[in-house]
């Protein structure tokens, strides 16, 4: 516990992105001695141009790293050091690692798994979203983790599909990992986390600042045995994710699409510089059966049951772009998935395939929905959760500033209701309200 205080510490002083902490390992053998170091120690190993950062390390105060260790122990959150034997040896190798990973559901064996990372644009065509739903799927099915942003368009489209195929899903996060962006897509996090992990390096309660997701695709790309792009223009940050992917030698894949719609452009660009061509799973999945034979199993696509793209995306309240959606409003086949995004209708599960996982069980059931299972979650929360949860029940649907007691202050409340909404027990519904979920 003590050791893990420091390394906390640490996240919290070296700024992500950068190569701080790989300059610090080089003359510190763990986080207490970095924290001994003096300012001119620091300076030293660093140099003069980490000003801010040495500022950071000579404060020595812990009252903020010990706050974010019993967030996470009260909240359900994994703490995953560089250190720890369960860190992915992929993102050691890169030349920005992160000092550590805040982490909410069941972390995969990284290191024996293979992983595509699929990215894209949150403004798609309707082409790109058909094809990244379809890809997502059959890979999930033959056996890949699927690895993602979770932001709209093509991320939350890869992940709810891979969860739809029965896959292990990665979301990698540019905020805290209370933090949902966007918060439609809560619903989308439950699943994850049921069915796969939640990653961030940024600290609980970090928001969703424009700079933190650039850097965010390093990682995205490091997980991944290989990266994928499906959509973009040449402003897109899916470019930004192909570039680490190239630096750290990576096999990158890029969906072909027309060479006249911009939210191709990327793509194109990508296949002119050398990336491979992938229209569907087997593209990807045939390079790399012979190096994972005991992982890929292309066979099971054989047997696999199509999944019905609308319903999932709607059912899993994954915001999808604006021009599709007014394309599809102009055909007249819009569905009530802009009503359930914020809430308003939260009654019915998506059935996705259960995974066989040893944490899951000989039966591999990760979300059961019946009243049994509601009553074992609700008997499993921590006092405070506990306490939210039931001023919810007497409330019935109410804003979070309802639930603030002398007990409950509002920071503890606002951690409450993202753990909750993440165990599927409360929903958040328009104009900030919450309730109980059916």
């Amino acid at each position: 516990m003590a050791e893990l205080l420091y390394w906390v510490w640490l996240g919290c002083a070296v700024t992500p992105g950068t190569d701080t902490y790989a300059k610090l390992r080089t003359s510190f053998s763990s986080p207490k001695d970095i924290y001994s170091a003096g300012e001119e120690e620091l300076r030293h190993v660093l140099g003069a141009r980490y000003t801010a950062t040495i500022e950071r390390l000579c404060d020595k105060n812990l009252f903020y790293a010990k706050r974010m260790i019993d967030f996470c122990a009260v909240n359900d959150v994994g703490i995953l050091t560089y250190d720890d034997s369960r860190f992915p040896a992929r993102l050691r190798e890169i030349k920005e690692p992160p000092v550590l990973l805040y982490y909410m559901g069941t972390l995969p064996d990284f290191d024996k798994a293979f992983c595509v990372s699929i990215v894209g644009s949150r403004e798609h065509n309707a082409y790109a979203m058909r094809q990244t739903f379809e890809i997502a799927h059959d890979l999930a099915v033959a056996g890949t983790t699927v690895v993602s942003g979770m932001a709209r368009g093509i991320d939350g489209i890869a992940l709810a599909a891979a969860l739809s195929g029965g896959g292990k899903t990665v979301a990698v996060i540019g905020s805290g990992i209370d933090v949902i962006y966007p918060k439609e897509h809560s619903r989308l996090a439950r699943l994850i986390a049921s069915h796969g992990v939640i990653l961030s390096e940024y600290p609980p309660g970090t928001p969703p600042y424009r700079t933190n997701f650039p850097k965010r695709n390093r990682i995205i790309s490091a997980l991944g045995n290989v990266t994928l792009v499906t959509a973009g223009t040449l402003n897109s940050g899916a470019l930004i994710t192909a570039h680490y992917a190239k630096e750290q030698g990576k096999d990158l894949y890029a969906l072909p699409g027309n060479v006249d719609d911009p939210y191709c452009a990327a793509t194109a660009l990508l296949l002119r510089e050398g990336a491979c061509a992938a229209v569907c799973a087997e593209d990807i999945l045939f390079a790399y059966e012979k190096r994972y034979p005991s992982v890929i199993n292309v066979y099971r696509l054989l047997e696999k049951t199509d999944a019905d793209m609308e319903r999932v995306l709607e059912k899993a309240h994954v915001a999808i772009s604006k021009k599709v959606r007014k394309e599809k409003i102009k055909k007249g086949k819009e569905t009530d998935h802009r009503r359930t995004c914020d809430g308003a209708d939260d009654t019915e599960e998506v059935e996705y395939p259960k995974t066989q996982t040893k944490e899951a069980g000989a039966d591999g059931e990760h979300m059961p929905a019946d009243d049994e299972a509601r009553r074992k979650k609700v008997e499993s929360l921590t006092e405070n959760l506990r306490r939210v949860y039931d001023l919810i029940l007497a409330n019935g649907e109410c804003t979070p500033d309802a639930l603030v007691t002398a007990e409950t202050p509002p920071s503890k409340v606002l951690a409450a209701i993202t753990a909750l909404e993440i165990k599927g027990l409360i929903r958040q519904l328009p104009g900030g309200r919450i309730a109980r979920t059916h």
